[in-house]
């Protein structure tokens, strides 16, 4: 079977199982980062569960404020640990 082929089907099939996902903020959320490729990725996660829930492609403010505004169900957050590295602070607001 040819690379591409595989490659299409395992998209449709992560495009069927992502619209069948229920996400929900959690309400302990952690905010970090980690270095892959020398380059800074957000992570975020569940304390609560202890569970990594996205992996943003880089730390910025702009990417960070574009990402929360798309959860609406944002307020569910009680509680953020994070760094106070200036972009958390102030998209976590």
């Amino acid at each position: 079977m040819d690379e591409k082929t595989i490659r299409n089907i395992f998209q449709d099939y992560c495009e069927r199982e992502e619209e069948q996902l229920k996400f929900e903020m959690p309400k302990w959320l952690g905010i970090d980062e980690i270095h892959i490729i020398k380059k800074p990725r957000c992570v975020l996660t569940n304390i609560e569960h202890q569970t990594v829930i996205d992996m943003l492609d880089n730390r910025n403010k702009s990417t960070l404020l574009r990402y929360f505004t798309k959860h609406e169900d944002r307020e569910r957050i009680e509680f953020i640990a994070m760094d106070m590295w200036r972009p958390y602070k102030i998209s976590t607001r």
